[in-house]
């Protein structure tokens, strides 16, 4: 980096590696690295290059004056479902490596039925519903054993 390191914000920290993006303030800077977590550097007068603790899964970053932003990706989420020709539908869960899901279904989230329960490998898991022909509507959650991981996405058939 280079020009006006006042603040230090043009040095950032030695052995700074893997890094997929760069965000930089008037007087600080930061580092995304390919891990999801984030470095800041130079100024700090309002919290602005000390990223909260434990903060990770982020995936995009930002800066501007005296502030700085983080998007954090979390898990479960799933993707959207689509109808196989045998009438079943089909999604991906994306969720944390080795943790177990129970995936439930609903016509009106309202109420839920469990469906099936699957554990991520990868960070990811595939799930079929053959249950879900004839209807209209259906919407999936995913709920994880762990509190407040939860996921919901839904489909619509015409006709």
């Amino acid at each position: 980096m280079w020009g006006s390191n006042d603040e230090g914000q043009a040095n950032p920290p030695e052995g700074l590696s893997n890094v997929v993006a760069i965000a930089v303030g008037r007087y600080h800077g930061l580092a995304l690295r390919s891990d999801g977590t984030v470095v800041g550097w130079g100024a700090n007068y309002k919290g602005q290059a000390s990223p909260p603790l434990n903060l990770s899964h982020v995936t995009a970053i930002g800066a501007g004056g005296d502030c700085s932003v983080a998007l954090v990706t979390m898990y479960p989420r799933l993707a959207v479902p689509f109808l196989r020709s045998s009438g079943e539908m089909e999604f991906t869960l994306y969720g944390e490596d080795g943790v177990a899901y129970t995936i439930a279904c609903s016509a009106d989230l309202r109420e839920w039925q469990p469906l099936t329960r699957v554990t991520c490998v990868n960070e990811v898991a595939h799930v079929r519903d053959g249950t879900a022909e004839g209807s209209p509507r259906r919407f999936y959650r995913a709920v994880s054993d762990e509190p407040l991981n939860s996921a919901v996405a839904g489909s619509r058939r015409q006709g």
